[in-house]
């Protein structure tokens, strides 16, 4: 018989794994928090809002697509609100002395941005299938009852 506290672990490590949602919340989720991380200068941090989008996906294919869907919608939304407040004509009297639009380059940036945002909710929905198949979390002397809502 499995100790109270050790139980109470599995069950919470199984919610946890079991963790899954719809396509366009998971979309949503990661959009959301690449875009309050770019707002704060972190947008290194953004592959990590892709793979949050991409642990909250059903499988890896979808998780590719969350958080390079979630991450275009994120920093797409930055760069319109700095075009919005006419910063980016900054960016355009720069950028025209070397014949570059400002437009090309948020473009660029943009598509960087969910590559990477792809890439990090491909290597979640992996960690998260491998987290499903490993031997220890499938085995257990007891069954673990998951109470349902």
């Amino acid at each position: 018989m499995m100790s109270p506290k050790k139980q109470d672990v599995k069950r919470m490590m199984h919610r946890f794994v079991q963790l899954e949602i719809q396509l366009v919340p998971a979309i949503f989720i990661s959009g959301g928090l690449s875009f309050l991380l770019a707002m704060t200068h972190a947008w290194w941090l953004s592959v990590v809002c892709g793979g949050i989008g991409g642990y909250l996906a059903t499988n890896p294919r979808k998780g590719f697509l969350t958080g390079c869907l979630g991450l275009l919608l994120g920093w797409g939304t930055q760069i319109m609100l700095v075009a919005l407040f006419d910063q980016i004509n900054r960016l355009n009297e720069v950028l025209s002395m070397l014949g570059i639009n400002a437009g090309i380059v948020a473009l660029l940036t943009i598509a960087i941005g969910s590559i990477l945002g792809g890439f990090g909710g491909l290597n979640a929905a992996l960690l998260k299938k491998g987290i499903k198949s490993m031997a220890w979390y499938k085995s257990s002397s007891e069954p673990v009852e998951v109470p349902t809502r």
